[in-house]
């Protein structure tokens, strides 16, 4: 499972980027982070997209308390997608991948989206 969100530090343009990959190795589950910078500066010389610098990087094991999280997170995205309306601009955008065969993208200004992101990755960190 793939979760790629960005924000928008950037206004129009976008922001950092962080990216949650979920893997089996081994038989045990983990999970790998990712956290970039942007450079609000470089979008004109990027194709009006800011420049990504990784800043943050680590893998954890994935346990259950893990999964409750990433269920809840799931759930509240699938709860605003079925009630969105055409945001114009928005506070995160949220993409998950499903072994490339079912995908989720939701942009949101959801305070419940961003908590539930933040509760997982506060989990993934410790």
């Amino acid at each position: 499972m793939y979760i790629k969100t960005s924000f928008i530090e950037c206004g129009e343009w976008g922001g950092h980027l962080e990216e949650i990959k979920i893997y089996f190795s081994d038989r045990i589950c983990y999970a790998s982070y990712e956290k970039y910078s942007a450079d609000c500066n470089s979008v004109k010389i990027n194709n009006e997209r800011p420049i990504q610098t990784l800043v943050s990087k680590f893998v954890r094991r994935f346990g259950n308390f893990e999964q409750l999280l990433l269920r809840a997170y799931i759930h509240s995205l699938i709860d605003l997608k079925f009630s969105e309306s055409d945001f114009g601009h928005s506070y995160m955008i949220s993409e998950v991948k499903f072994r490339s065969q079912i995908n989720l993208f939701v942009t949101s200004w959801s305070t419940e989206v961003a908590t539930n992101y933040n509760k997982l990755k506060s989990a993934l960190a410790n």
